[in-house]
Parts: C-alpha cells; sequence; structure tokens
C-alpha cells in the first residue's frame, strides 16, 4: 500500500557508454524488486521516446542499476522544473488478453482483446481493484468494451483502482461511466490507443484522479461509435478526456501522446444512456463548479498540453472565478495551454520549452485571469541538449507564429505576475514574449490587462504590431488593427522591467537598417495600442512606442469602450458612420464590420471610443447625410462599467409619408426587403405592372425608426395573387404582422388578383422601429407560391420627423465643424510627426537640428522620442554637433537612450 508506482528521476551516474545507473524517490525503497520493469519517461518534444528497462542491482543508497545504458534524460539533478518520470511496469497479477491478428484490427471487425466491467452494486457494497496488470485489453471498434471499466454504477463511494497498469490497451484506458465518487489512485497507463482516463458521459461527478501516470497515448485502432453517434472523438486522442469539470484532478501526469495530453471537452448536456439518469436532469456541465484541479504534469505530448477548444465553453456557476493550480507544463509540440474557458483563474502555473505555437494561447476567454505564473521561452538545459544532442527529435523548431510565450487574442482576460524569461531572438523563426492574434475571424476587446509583469532575458516583449493588418479580408482588416493592451501599473513598458524589443527584420528596409535593440526610456501606464487604426486619433496623448513593439503606441486613456451599431439592410452600399468628438470636432469614418453581402440580417459598426468623450454618431454615404432605415439597437460591450460617454445619433429629416421602400417590384430587384432564399422576383405585376415579388414563406423590411414612435396608426395595403394548387390550404390565411399586431386574410382565391387592406393601431417604443412580415400559409400549402404588388404602409396622418432625437443621453451639438484629426499614419512606419504639436520643436531650423531630427527618424523616434525630451532638444542637437561626436556613429536606440542619461 505504501509503495509508490512511480517517482521523478532524481540523479543519474554514466560510464563510458552512458547512463548505466539511475535514482528515484527514497519512498521506493524496498518497493522495486531485480528484474523488474521500468519505463522512463520521455525528456524532449518527442513522445515515444520512452525508454523501458530492467532493474539490475540496487545499492544501499537506493542506486538501481540498468540492464542497458540510456544515452540521454532529465533528472531533478539537472534541473527540478524538468525531470521525468520513472513507473514500474510489473505486477505479480496479470490479465493478458488475446493478441488480434494485424488485418482484423484496423476495421475492428475482429473483437480480439480482453475487457472487465464493474455494473452497479447495491449498496454499501464496494468494488476494488489494486496491483493488477491489465495487457492487450480493449476491443477496438466495439463499444463498451474496456480495460476498465464502470458501467452506470452511480454513487459508488469507497469503490477504488489503485496501482493497476493497463499496458497495450486496444481500446481506451480507465473509463469512469455514469459512475461517480470512485478514486482512482497510482495507476499507470502504457501504449494504449484512443482516449485513456475518461468521463464517458459528461453526467460523472465528484470522482478523484490522483497520482495516475500516462505515457504512450496512441491514435485509435478503429473507430467508435456509441449510441448510434457518430464517431467519437478518440480520433484526437487525450491522455485525460475530461467532459465533466466537477472532478478532482491532483497531481497526474500525461508523459507523451500522440495528440492532447488533456482535453476539456465540455457538452451543454449529458450525453449517452447516462442522459436517463435521475441526476442527468437538467444538467449542464457548463455550469457547474470546479472540482480540485492541482499539481498536474504535462509533458513530451505530440499536440497540445492542456486543451479546451472544440467543445461547448466552460462558464461556471455564476460571477465568481473558479482556480486551477500548479499546472507544470514543458517540452510539449504544441500550445502548453491553449485556452478557451470563461472565469477561471490559473494560479501558479510553469510552462517551459514548448514549441510550434504560442506555450499559453488564450483564445476567446472571457473574465479568466492567470497569475503568479513563469513562462519560458527556452531553457538553459534545452539549448544544451540541442548543441549537445543533436538528433531530428533535438531540432529547434518553430511554427507558424513563430516562438511565442503568450498568444493574446479575443475578449478580455487579466494577467498578474506574470514572469516571461528566455525569449531570445533566434535565426529559425521570430521570437517574442507576447503575441498578438491578428490572424482570425475572432473579435477582440481591450479588456486585455496586465500588472506586476516581468522580464527575464528577453529580446523580443512584443511581436510586431504591424503585422496586425497583413493578411486580412477586406471587411474584418481595420478590425484587427483596433487591438491594444491595458498595462495597468506601467510594468512592461518599465525601464526597469529588463524588457529588449527586437524589430524583426522585414519591417525595414534593409537589414542595415535594423537596429538590435533598443531599453526602454520611460515608465508610462496605459493602452499599448496598435497605431496603424483609429484608437490612437481620439486622444492627443497618445505617443509613439516603437519601444515596445514597431508600429506601438502608447495611450494614457482609462478605458475604450467597444460600441456596436446595428442597422437595417437597407441601406446605401458604400454607408458609412462618421464619429464625432462634439468638444474638439475630431472625427473617424467606420466602415461596417461585417457587410451587407455577409449574410446575416444587420450591418453592425464597431467604433472603440474613449469613455472621457462625447459623441455624435452620422452616416454619410459621398459624405452626404443619411439614414439606415431602422437602427436596432447601440450596445455596449462593458469592458468601461457604466461609466461611458454620452451618445446622439444625428437623425436627417424625413416626411414620414410611405414607410416602405419598393414596395411596386419595379426596380426589378428585392431592394429594402430582407432577401430570403424563397423570395424573387415575378415579371407578372398587379394591373399590367412589369413586376412583382415571389414569395414561398416570409416576406420582411424593416420599419424607419424616425417615423414610429408612440401611438400611431398605420394603413396597409398590397395586391396579392396566389398561384398553384394545394386541397390542404383551405381557411390557411395569409398574415401581415407589425411588430406584434398581426391580421390574416382567409378569403382568397387561387389565380386572381386581389387586395389585402387593414389598419394597425400600434404603440412604438421611444427608440422607434420595428418592423413588417408578410407571411404566407405555404409551409403548409407546399404547391403554392404568393404574387406580392404595390405594398405600401403608411401614417394615418404624416408629419415632418424631428431632427437629432437623443438615442442616448442628449449632449450638445458640436461646437466646432468636424475636421479630420491632424494626426496622419504611415504604412508600416508608425506615426507621422504631428506638426501642429511639434511646432514648438521645429523652430530651430538650422542644419544641426535637421541632423538631429535624422538621427531621430533612423532610431524610429521621430514622434516617441519628441514626446519624451520635448524640452531637451536642444541639448541633443548640440551633442549631434560635435561636443559627443560618438553619437553621430549610434545604430540603435539603447545607445542613444544610455548616453543621454548620463
Amino acid at each position: 500500500e505504501e509503495c509508490p508506482t512511480w517517482s521523478k528521476l532524481m540523479d543519474v551516474r554514466r560510464n563510458d557508454e552512458g547512463i548505466n545507473e539511475i535514482r528515484v524517490s527514497q519512498n521506493t525503497f524496498g518497493c522495486w524488486g531485480e528484474n523488474a520493469e521500468i519505463l522512463i519517461t520521455p525528456h524532449f518534444h518527442c513522445y515515444k521516446c520512452y525508454q523501458v528497462r530492467k532493474v539490475g542491482a540496487i545499492d544501499s543508497e537506493g542506486w538501481i542499476a540498468l540492464d542497458t545504458v540510456i544515452l540521454q534524460t532529465t533528472s531533478e539533478a539537472d534541473d527540478p522544473r524538468l525531470a521525468v518520470e520513472v513507473a514500474l511496469l510489473s505486477r505479480n497479477v496479470r490479465f493478458r488478453g488475446e493478441k488480434p491478428l494485424a488485418d482484423g484490427i484496423k476495421d475492428g471487425t475482429l473483437k480480439a482483446g480482453g475487457h472487465s466491467i464493474i455494473f452497479r452494486t447495491p449498496s454499501p457494497q464496494i468494488q476494488s481493484v489494486q496491483g493488477v496488470e491489465f495487457r492487450n485489453f480493449g476491443q477496438a471498434g466495439n463499444a463498451g468494451r474496456y480495460p476498465l471499466h464502470f458501467h452506470v454504477s452511480r454513487d459508488v463511494e469507497g469503490s477504488s483502482w489503485k496501482k493497476n497498469i493497463v499496458r497495450d490497451s486496444y481500446q481506451r484506458c480507465y473509463v469512469v461511466h455514469g459512475t461517480h465518487k470512485l478514486l482512482l489512485e497510482d495507476n499507470i497507463a502504457f501504449t494504449t490507443h484512443g482516449h485513456c482516463f475518461l468521463l464517458e458521459d459528461s453526467v460523472e461527478m465528484d470522482n478523484t484522479f490522483k497520482r495516475n501516470l500516462v505515457a504512450s497515448t496512441e491514435f485509435p485502432l478503429a473507430p467508435l461509435s456509441i449510441g448510434g453517434r457518430p464517431d467519437e472523438s478518440d480520433k484526437d486522442p487525450s491522455s485525460y478526456w475530461v467532459t465533466n469539470p466537477k472532478n478532482n484532478f491532483i497531481e497526474n501526469v500525461s508523459a507523451g501522446c500522440r495528440h492532447n495530453g488533456w482535453w476539456f471537452e465540455l457538452t451543454p448536456k449529458v450525453r449517452g444512456i447516462s442522459a436517463f439518469l435521475p441526476e442527468a436532469e437538467n444538467l449542464n456541465p457548463v455550469y457547474l463548479p470546479l472540482g480540485i484541479y492541482s499539481g498536474n504534469i504535462v509533458h513530451s505530448n505530440h499536440g497540445f498540453a492542456v486543451k479546451t477548444y472544440r467543445g461547448a465553453k466552460y462558464k461556471g456557476p455564476g460571477e465568481n472565478r473558479q482556480t486551477m493550480s500548479s499546472w507544470k507544463i514543458y517540452r510539449n509540440r504544441f500550445s502548453g495551454l491553449f485556452w478557451t474557458f470563461n472565469n477561471i483563474d490559473l494560479v501558479d502555473c510553469f510552462l517551459a520549452d514548448n514549441i510550434n505555437q504560442p506555450s499559453v494561447n488564450f483564445g476567446r476567454s472571457v473574465n479568466s485571469r492567470l497569475i503568479d505564473t513563469t513562462i519560458i521561452g527556452d531553457t538553459d538545459l534545452m539549448m544544451e541538449q540541442y548543441r549537445n544532442f543533436p538528433s531530428p527529435q533535438n531540432k529547434y523548431a518553430c511554427g507558424s507564429h513563430g516562438r511565442v510565450g503568450l498568444w493574446v487574442q479575443g475578449a478580455g482576460r487579466s494577467f498578474v505576475n506574470v514572469t516571461f524569461s528566455n525569449f531570445k531572438s533566434h535565426e529559425a523563426c521570430e521570437v517574442a514574449a507576447i503575441g498578438i492574434e491578428y490572424n482570425s475571424g475572432a473579435e477582440w476587446s481591450l479588456e486585455q490587462s496586465f500588472r506586476e509583469t516581468k522580464f527575464n532575458n528577453v529580446e523580443s516583449a512584443f511581436m510586431d504590431f504591424c503585422k496586425l493588418r497583413s493578411g486580412q479580408k477586406t471587411w474584418d482588416s481595420w478590425k484587427h488593427s483596433e487591438v491594444g493592451i491595458h498595462d495597468e501599473d506601467g510594468s512592461i513598458t518599465s525601464e526597469n522591467s529588463g524588457a529588449y524589443v527586437t524589430v524583426f527584420p522585414f519591417y525595414w528596409s534593409t537589414f542595415d537598417d535594423a537596429p538590435s535593440g533598443s531599453q526602454l526610456c520611460e515608465t508610462s501606464k496605459g493602452i499599448i495600442i496598435c497605431n496603424t487604426g483609429t484608437l490612437p486619433i481620439w486622444s492627443q496623448e497618445c505617443y509613439e512606442a516603437d519601444q515596445v513593439a514597431p508600429c506601438a503606441a502608447i495611450c494614457p486613456v482609462p478605458c475604450y469602450e467597444e460600441v456596436e451599431v446595428w442597422v437595417s439592410m437597407e441601406s446605401p452600399e458604400n454607408m458609412k458612420m462618421r464619429v464625432t468628438d462634439v468638444t474638439s470636432g475630431i472625427f473617424v469614418d467606420y466602415n461596417e464590420l461585417i457587410p451587407k453581402s455577409h449574410g446575416i440580417n444587420y450591418r453592425i459598426f464597431s467604433p472603440k471610443l474613449p469613455v472621457t468623450l462625447k459623441y455624435e454618431f452620422k452616416f454619410l454615404d459621398e459624405e452626404e447625410p443619411i439614414w439606415p432605415h431602422s437602427i436596432k439597437g447601440i450596445y455596449k460591450k462593458g469592458s468601461c462599467g457604466s461609466n461611458f460617454a454620452e451618445i446622439e445619433v444625428f437623425e436627417p429629416n424625413t416626411s414620414c409619408h410611405e414607410l416602405l421602400i419598393n414596395g411596386n417590384a419595379e426596380t426589378g430587384n428585392m431592394d429594402g426587403w430582407d432577401k430570403s432564399s424563397t423570395t424573387s422576383i415575378s415579371t407578372e405585376g398587379a394591373n399590367g405592372s412589369s413586376y412583382s415579388f415571389k414569395l414561398a414563406r416570409n416576406f420582411i423590411q424593416s420599419l424607419d425608426a424616425r417615423c414610429t414612435r408612440g401611438q400611431l396608426k398605420l394603413n396597409f395595403r398590397a395586391d396579392m395573387k396566389v398561384l398553384g394548387t394545394d386541397s390542404n390550404c383551405s381557411n390557411k390565411g395569409i398574415g401581415v404582422r407589425v411588430n406584434s399586431n398581426e391580421q390574416k386574410k382567409s378569403d382568397w382565391y387561387v389565380g386572381e388578383w386581389f387586395v389585402f387592406e387593414h389598419t394597425f393601431e400600434i404603440t412604438f417604443g421611444p427608440g422607434g422601429g420595428g418592423s413588417i412580415r408578410i407571411s404566407t400559409p405555404f409551409p403548409w400549402c407546399s404547391g403554392l407560391e404568393l404574387l406580392l404588388d404595390n405594398v405600401s404602409l403608411r401614417l394615418d396622418n404624416p408629419t415632418i420627423s424631428p431632427s437629432n432625437p437623443p438615442i442616448k443621453q442628449p449632449v450638445a451639438s458640436p461646437t466646432k465643424q468636424p475636421v479630420a484629426s491632424p494626426r496622419s499614419f504611415k504604412i508600416h512606419r508608425g506615426f507621422k510627426c504631428n506638426k501642429k504639436k511639434n511646432q514648438k520643436t521645429r523652430t530651430a531650423k538650422n542644419k544641426s537640428f535637421r541632423q538631429c531630427k535624422n538621427k531621430c527618424k533612423k532610431i524610429k523616434s521621430c514622434y516617441g522620442f519628441y514626446h519624451f525630451l520635448q524640452k531637451k532638444v536642444k541639448i541633443i542637437c548640440k551633442l549631434f554637433l560635435g561636443k559627443m561626436p560618438e553619437l553621430k556613429q549610434v545604430k540603435n536606440s539603447k545607445h542613444v537612450c544610455g548616453l543621454l542619461k548620463n
């Protein structure tokens, strides 16, 4: 009972041939006998680079002689954070199944291999399996046939699986199915196929997985389908497959999987036969509290170490965050943490030497935090192993993102006391401590915040912000330059942070122009943004920050709020929305985030704005004010709380006579109407006209918000004709609905034009708007179609709409004529100098000043340099004139800053 089945490798001894002796933890002394078989888990990124040996003599100090030497491994003496594990493979009690034929195993037709299953046993009986080997168990492609399987046993408190080994499994390993409160402790799984430790139906709760170890998890040997469901996700195997978060995972090890070390694949409801259990009723695992997740180790996996993507997103039981602690994740070939879950604190984590994708990828999670965590790009030990043991497995690798510590994208999350170490430039790829997602359709929130950030031996703090506009579709390229990170305490831009910035060569015209690095010359709290978008326009205090990253700027703005304006589709193709600061008159024109052709029912404009200003929104077509017919709503994302600026929407006057656009179809198109796939244009019109609308189901148009406020009478009229025959359609009414008021007409005839008229009395809200929907009975009458012409909806007493009724809190009209921002931008070069702001500094027009300015440009600081040293410009110029001639040879801003400080 006291003998562990695995230990960390403490130390090694070598002879002339290699490592011939190892030492493990003291609590294994006297437990592992001679000739026992042991597994040494992989020490590098190669998931199959495990080593199996036999135990020779064991001396009094606990040194174990190996029957065959090993060439390379990592012990605690090398680095206690990166040590591999040594696991005991031998057991005295053994069950061995039949070995299937090679051809049969591929298609799953031969159900070879043993299996065990434990059914529900009435309480208080318990079931325990301890110290047993299960080899050649599991039947590939045969549902429910697994090496160890608790099957719909429900509450089994007191039952356990301990110190067992599943080896050479043909399908899965330890399967907990419809079972709760089971203890799985100190078990081993080695060379298995498909998911290994798993919760099958997502109903399983309060089970405890403690000190289990998995190595060499392979792809399934045959597809697995259960209960008519399509193939299970074993085709992307994981050592730990978690479908219900309310379980405990403590100090488990995943040491080499063909795909994922851990996969949290949640579902919004219980699946399989467990869905009929009483505890499954109304159970949604997405909202359950987390169990205990602490001290788990994930290394040497071929895919992701810990993945939450593809599956329902965890939200938690309420607003309070749940906690996972002490993940140790290293030497995986893809992301260490691929995190999309909401409302979770990841605390006291360690990540190192993860390659090909960012070590931590925080994608689309909300209200999650990474706290007290260390992220190391390349440990000194790994670089030494690269040099001393060259091989395909030891080759320095970089993926499409380069070598990145933390990759940030999507909605908001926080990073507190995160230390980045050893992100040094490398000839194989770009290297940076922090990367920004620039190549996906994900929305971006400015809630990304950093506090107490530390850098150690880091050349590149950020990836190149200039990339934020590259490789994007035309409809979302501007969106992805609107990104930023809130440096709450200035620790990222602090002179004492130890961070240096390496500008990537493609940014410069020649390699000779590129500086080797630049020390940060000042500390500034604020939001670090991409200076190629619209964000810096709103604040005159923003300044260039190429010392942080190319195309970066810092804005001392308390918060940017993302606002979404949803307007109807009935608007000119090239309509834009102008947002004006009513105090300064500065404005920005925004194109829509998602255009009319993108297949949704609304057009969306999404500016990000400082909370401290007052704004006017105006819609324009070729600089002429227009109205988008209807505004569905103006929404705040809420990142700045309730203290958001005031907004007024400019509304041009209108006659408010006819409320519908293109009611007679004589344009030959469906402009103004929702373009449903069941609606088309007919060449037969009413009263001899050329066109009408042909519809099979619904026909919808939004109503002008300017004309639909308060209590109104609306007169509807339309010419209609029913085509076709269907005996099932008698007394099925054609409906006309304005907002929630509906009128139906049942007395219609096939093949004849008739008139549908009705007067609606409706009370509209203060924001106005709404829609008209004309619906046919033809979901029940598949053989019929409806022609529609001369559709009209008119106010009973039309009036001129008032100008500028407030949509949000009223604000004063602009006191100045709107003017374009004086700040201008330059592709790949960040800000141009702001002539108005720097007018005072440009009074010196002699040659020495021009030389000074040219030198500033060489170090990428025309604007930012002035901002920092505005009062010292004359001194700088004198230095360039000759008092410190060595400055004429300066090649980077690190050198400049150091000399100027002295």
